[in-house]
């Protein structure tokens, strides 16, 4: 019940256990109040002494499930209080029936990036998150803005001094081999003018023009390069 409470309703007064866990996803009535953005409720939780780094069943705290939803206010609000902001999620992918396999690893800038709020993401570079952290295979915030065509978090994230060449560890993708396999001509525009190396190879040898040509990207391919 806390937990519907967390989600649709004003802020209230109540003697419920604030720790209270939702069984489905592992909620905290904390966690359910940044998913859906209501600064007071969430500000009324932190009052009354709520975990601020407990995390759902994807490892995300509720600063990260802010960020993921976009809710700038509530991102600031928890950073106020002293949230982690280099905590990271995992993802967990069932194998077999009782094997489990976690990954990712996102920070919250990096999911940020990943879902194109841009205000959102300067907040979090303002408040000094590290714009190099990394996923578990090497990707950083930039990585996934130009593999999502986020034009301006890219814009945002090269103006404040990012690794341009930054490469993934175990193929050694670079952002603009991202951008140009996923046919995001502005951003690749954009990587390009900035000084990205067009000529750098991923492990097994293939360029950013690999990328585009293996995915039919004719206007990437011959515009661009």
């Amino acid at each position: 019940m806390i937990i519907f409470i967390a989600q649709h309703c004003p802020v209230y007064d109540t003697s419920f256990d604030v720790r209270f866990i939702f069984k489905d996803d592992g909620w905290t009535a904390l966690i359910g109040a940044a998913v859906h953005g209501h600064l007071e409720v969430t500000q009324l939780l932190l009052d009354r002494g709520c975990d601020k780094e407990a995390t759902d069943d994807d490892g995300r705290t509720a600063l990260i499930e802010s960020v993921v939803h976009g809710h700038l206010e509530v991102t600031q609000l928890l950073l106020d209080r002293g949230c982690d902001k280099e905590a990271t999620d995992f993802m967990t992918k069932v194998l077999m029936s009782d094997v489990f396999f976690k990954y990712d690893e996102s920070t919250a800038l990096i999911e940020a990036a990943y879902y194109g709020h841009l205000e959102v993401t300067q907040l979090l570079l303002d408040r000094g998150c590290d714009i190099e952290a990394t996923k578990d295979d090497g990707s950083t915030a930039l990585m996934l803005a130009a593999g999502g065509g986020r034009l301006e978090v890219a814009r945002l994230l090269i103006d404040r001094g990012c690794n341009k060449d930054a490469t993934t560890g175990k193929v050694g993708r670079t952002a603009l081999m991202w951008a140009a396999w996923n046919g995001h001509l502005d951003v690749t525009r954009l990587l390009i003018d900035r000084g990205c190396d067009k000529e750098a190879t991923t492990n097994d040898g293939r360029t950013a023009l690999h990328f585009a040509a293996e995915e039919g990207r004719l206007e990437r391919s011959l515009n661009v390069y």
